[in-house]
């Protein structure tokens, strides 16, 4: 006869649970720090694609998760798209913040005023944001 022998893995089951709970509870919603999507770059028309992927790649650079849609869509529905997919911030660039080499930053959930900043300030916020590990996402 032979003794059978079973290896049981906890730690992946409980890291699984554990995501799952973190999910449930914030509902996709998740605090910067943590966010798998946490800058949406949206240029108002193809005319500053470049500027929105320069944006871009500033941002992850620095360390961000950052993601520029420059797809054909309408600008409503590339910042409703950014919404639903739960990114923490939407970034808005045009003519204006071409100009003058900054960002214009609204929450995902439009629930205050919008914010122009420089990308160094906005990045500077950002940082701040992210190593102080709030729950609110707020500048």
């Amino acid at each position: 006869m032979q003794r059978p022998v079973i290896i049981h893995r906890a730690i992946l089951g409980s890291l699984e649970r554990m995501f799952a709970i973190l999910t449930e509870n914030f509902g996709g919603d998740w605090p910067f720090w943590l966010s798998p999507r946490q800058l949406a770059v949206i240029p108002v028309s193809h005319i500053y694609d470049e500027y929105a992927l320069q944006v871009q790649s500033r941002f992850q650079e620095a360390g961000f998760f950052a993601d520029a849609d420059v797809s054909d869509l309408t600008l409503n529905k590339r910042i409703r798209n950014a919404e639903v997919s739960k990114y923490s911030f939407i970034i808005v660039v045009g003519g204006k913040e071409v100009e003058n080499g900054t960002v214009n930053i609204r929450k995902a959930a439009a629930d205050g005023q919008d914010v122009l900043l420089t990308v160094d300030e906005a990045m500077t916020k950002f940082s701040k944001l992210s190593s102080s590990k709030s729950r609110a996402n707020q500048l």
